[in-house]
């Protein structure tokens, strides 16, 4: 029986370990969550502990080169995405990654809905 060398997968493992590091190294990483997140943390770059509850707090945060990780946790953030930094240079950019697909409709929620009658419900 022939044995295999498997030395190549070491120096995969010791190059994506590199290419680990030098993202580690790109900037801080904000987490939102809209139903377990928080905009009183402003350490919402730990993940899954400390998620901020918006985009907008988020971008707040953030300086140039950082991401925005937004977590799909079953609810649509009614919430426009407007960053108002931008990465450093063309190797060192914002990046704004959405983990488990979430919705974004860029609407603005009404305050209240008021029922003129029947079927018809109005807003303000």
């Amino acid at each position: 029986m022939m044995k295999r060398d498997y030395s190549w997968m070491l120096v995969v493992y010791m190059v994506l370990g590199l290419l680990g590091a030098v993202t580690l190294a790109h900037g801080r990483v904000w987490h939102v969550g809209n139903v377990n997140g928080s905009d009183t943390n402003e350490e919402g770059y730990l993940y899954k502990t400390n998620r901020l509850a918006t985009i907008a707090k988020a971008v707040e945060l953030m300086s140039a080169s950082d991401d925005i990780w937004i977590h799909n946790e079953g609810q649509v953030y009614i919430e426009a995405l407007m960053l108002t930094n931008s990465g450093t240079s063309w190797e060192n950019p914002v990046r704004v990654v959405g983990i488990g697909n979430p919705v974004l409709t860029g609407a603005i929620e009404p305050a209240a809905w008021t029922n003129s009658g029947g079927y018809i419900w109005h807003t303000g």
